[in-house]
């Protein structure tokens, strides 16, 4: 079989519809489990930071992430929920798609890091930049 055809195959969704019920069940479930497991892996984490850094580090940490969770409201726009929803898609389509969140996940990690100065004059603490410069990281690797 010539590879644009195998492609094709392999992203055709028709098999999908049949048991279209337990199919919707069972993904409601996972994605039960899989935000629950994030709730405690989330909570876990925080508890160990807590435990492990003093309340001064713990603090920068949280000055961090309050402007690194902000900007992660951005870090796809909407493209993996409109590829889902897609009916067709190409390989073209898919390979274009991860390049433009790889792209605008890069984007935003250059946007924080040079950012960081900013963030550490306004909260008059010269450590953020490099910590705001590492968690940074966390959008080019959601972006790929």
């Amino acid at each position: 079989m010539p590879p644009q055809r195998q492609l094709v195959d392999e992203l055709n969704a028709d098999h999908l519809q049949a048991d279209l019920k337990g199919r919707s069940v069972r993904g409601g479930l996972v994605t039960l489990t899989s935000q629950g497991a994030m709730f405690v892996l989330q909570t876990l984490s925080t508890v160990v930071l807590a435990r492990l850094l003093t309340p001064a580090d713990f603090g920068i940490v949280a000055m961090v992430t309050a402007v690194t969770g902000l900007a992660s409201a951005f870090a796809d726009l909407g493209l993996s929920e409109a590829t889902i929803q897609s009916k067709e898609i190409t390989h073209d389509q898919i390979s274009v798609l991860f390049w433009i969140n790889g792209g605008i996940g890069l984007a935003l990690m250059l946007i924080t890091v040079a950012m960081a100065p900013v963030f550490a004059w306004f909260y008059r603490e010269p450590r953020l930049i490099a910590v705001t410069s590492i968690l940074s990281l966390t959008f080019l690797f959601s972006g790929l």
